[in-house]
């Protein structure tokens, strides 16, 4: 088998693909304390590269470690040399786990990891397939998939690096699954899968691909009144769950099926995700935002017969719903980005004025992709390992918080990136540029329907109306006022209107869990220059009815050019709103600049040093759950609210 291949001796093994397992020579030495085996967990599926101080206690604590984390966490780096020591032999082939500046090294021989001993499997199950021999392909996927014995790591409590981690090995599960499936409907076992694919369509309600194989394996064996039984069951799901019509993809099947087209009943190759035109449908809850959200999903899927990857910009002010937007949009394109689709804050990192930080994401984005590299080889290095996997892939990016556009754009045009950022800025290599506007009063008062239901809400439909003007057209401010009407029936819209006029209150309204319109606000802050911050927060505590660039100046004590170039770049971070001032007669600056009334709760908020960690300093992560600030996860796809 491959496995005598692969590995001539097992003295340890660690296996991570189901329940955690530590075996040393046939016996289980798996530590049984929790908070030990995640730690042990996260050093074997980073094994062979430093895992910081910081990771392990991120894993641990999150954001809130105990005083004691240092201590706690040197105590079981302890207990897990223990472990090591005493299942060390005699032929040179012990573990070992260094400490080393920055953090811990578990240094492990690679085929004593079953997650390697899995990607060995596939590089050389790929290979096969390349070569023609489907046989021999199909019998490795399938040896590589009996190496699981359950989800990753199921018996462990994940912190939020284990969580990556054990969604990226998922989506290889899946996919090394496709590949087996496609593998055997090539091979002409289509009576082999339908008992698999049913059970796999019952599993995955969601998931079309394995519709579409079970729709195939069905119509190959003379049965197609059964496979278009399974198209309707498929839409039903996706539209009672997901809120989306079947891909283009699995209605063209469908299409086929019904003219008798023996296309479908013949063994050929299947491709799981062609770049073609597709008919992009808005999703249930995504309000306002369809002929956006039409215009990316045509551009990501648009078929070209270059070396360009589309790359689409998006930007807006803070709270506007960017993220949203481009979560429901790789949901609509995820079957043409078979490789995965990656989602990568780097909450405003500048790679100019911290590369340090810019190399952790780096490597956090690199683990999810599957690479390693050397951690002597800098930024560029990493850079271009990554460039060179997406060379030969199709994998969607969607980065978030950018600053440095260029950093990690993808190469050639199997793959394409979604950029999203704070700050309006141009870009050659970008393909479409878009600007998320706030939403109109009615779109808005729509949103809080959405939420309160059409009889609260357009009930009392003049206050609603003045909720949506107080919130700014804004998502994340009206979804955080709607949850909190949600949450407390007694109180009237009315209500909630006096409370955000009521400068004791708004501040607290407008902060509901992860929503929270002014720690996002904060963030687009702290992405400018020291100075920029420092004007912003002078100038929209003093600008009611706007200014013009000679009063700026006067505010910030400086001369009119100064003031000049500090309003533009606050104009370009959606922090200020540039219009032509009526009262102006003549001279070189007819502008007159305005801060919305949340921009000055912002600045009033860090003027007064009321909870700064959470607005203006220390900006922290919009989301709920999704991803990490300056991390890379596998695309998930909750409807983040943000």
């Amino acid at each position: 088998m491959i496995h005598g291949r692969l590995v001539k001796e097992k003295r340890v093994e660690f296996k991570l693909l189901g329940p955690l397992e530590v075996v040393h020579e046939g016996r289980l030495i798996t530590p049984t304390a929790p908070k030990l085996r995640r730690v042990l967990a996260l050093l074997v599926l980073r094994s062979n590269q430093v895992v910081t101080f910081g990771q392990v206690i991120e894993e641990l604590w999150d954001q809130r470690p105990p005083n004691s984390a240092s201590t706690t966490m040197q105590t079981y780096i302890y207990q897990i040399r223990k472990i090591f020591r005493m299942s060390e032999g005699n032929d040179g082939e012990s573990v070992s786990l260094r400490t080393t500046p920055g953090g811990y090294i578990l240094s492990v021989p690679p085929e004593k990891i079953d997650v390697n001993q899995f990607d060995e499997l596939l590089k050389i199950a790929r290979g096969k397939s390349d070569e023609g021999d489907l046989e021999a392909a199909a019998e490795l996927y399938r040896e590589a998939l009996q190496i699981w014995r359950g989800p990753a790591l199921s018996d462990i409590s994940l912190g939020t690096l284990l969580q990556a981690e054990t969604v990226r090995l998922e989506e290889v599960r899946k996919s090394a699954l496709e590949q087996l499936l496609d593998l055997y409907l090539e091979l002409g076992r289509h009576k082999e899968l339908i008992s698999e694919l049913l059970w796999l369509t019952s599993k995955e309600p969601t998931h079309e691909g394995f519709f579409a194989r079970l729709m195939i394996a069905l119509a190959r064996t003379g049965r197609r009144t059964e496979a278009l039984s399974v198209y309707h069951r498929c839409r039903r799901n996706l539209i009672e769950q997901l809120g989306l019509e079947p891909s283009a993809e699995l209605q063209e099947l469908q299409h086929s099926l019904l003219a008798s087209d023996t296309a479908a009943r013949e063994p050929q190759p299947i491709v799981a995700a062609q770049r073609r035109e597709v008919v992009a449908r808005t999703p249930r809850g995504l309000i306002g935002r369809g002929r956006e959200y039409e215009r990316i999903v045509r551009e990501l899927t648009r078929f070209r017969d270059d070396t360009v990857s589309p790359v689409v910009l998006v930007t807006g002010p803070a709270g506007v719903g960017k993220t949203a937007l481009a979560l429901a949009i790789a949901q609509e394109v995820a079957p043409m980005f078979p490789d995965g689709r990656f989602l990568v804050d780097l909450e405003c990192v500048d790679r100019t004025r911290d590369e340090e930080a810019f190399q952790r994401v780096l490597d956090s984005l690199l683990t999810q992709v599957g690479l390693r590299v050397d951690q002597t080889a800098g930024v560029e290095g990493r850079l271009t390992a990554l460039r060179d996997w997406t060379r030969s892939r199709r994998a969607l990016f969607v980065v978030d918080n950018a600053v440095d556009l260029a950093a990690l754009l993808p190469a050639g045009s199997g793959c394409a990136a979604l950029v999203l950022t704070r700050h309006r800025t141009y870009d050659e290599r970008v393909t479409q540029f878009v600007e998320l506007a706030p939403l109109s009063i009615s779109e808005s008062v729509e949103l809080l329907t959405s939420v309160l239901g059409a009889d609260r809400a357009k009930g009392d439909l003049r206050a609603a109306e003045e909720l949506a003007e107080l919130c700014e057209g804004l998502p994340a401010a009206l979804r955080a006022v709607a949850i909190r009407l949600a949450t407390r029936p007694h109180w009237t819209l009315g209500q909630m209107v006096l409370r955000l006029r009521d400068q004791r209150w708004e501040a607290v309204e407008f902060n509901v869990g992860s929503l929270n319109v002014l720690r996002s606000i904060g963030l687009t802050v702290r992405s400018l220059s020291s100075e920029c911050q420092d004007a912003f927060v002078k100038l929209a505590l003093r600008a009611e009815d706007g200014l013009t660039i000679e009063e700026a100046a006067s505010v910030l004590d400086t001369d009119v050019f100064t003031a000049e170039e500090i309003l533009e770049r606050l104009v370009e971070a959606h922090l200020a709103v540039a219009g032509v001032d009526e009262r102006h007669e003549s001279g070189t600056h007819p502008f007159r600049y305005r801060f919305s009334r949340l921009h000055a709760l912002a600045a009033r908020t860090a003027d007064a040093g009321e909870d700064a960690d959470s607005t203006i300093s220390g900006a922290a992560d919009e989301r709920s759950g999704l991803t990490m600030p300056g991390k890379a996860t596998v695309m998930g796809f909750e409807r983040t609210l943000g």
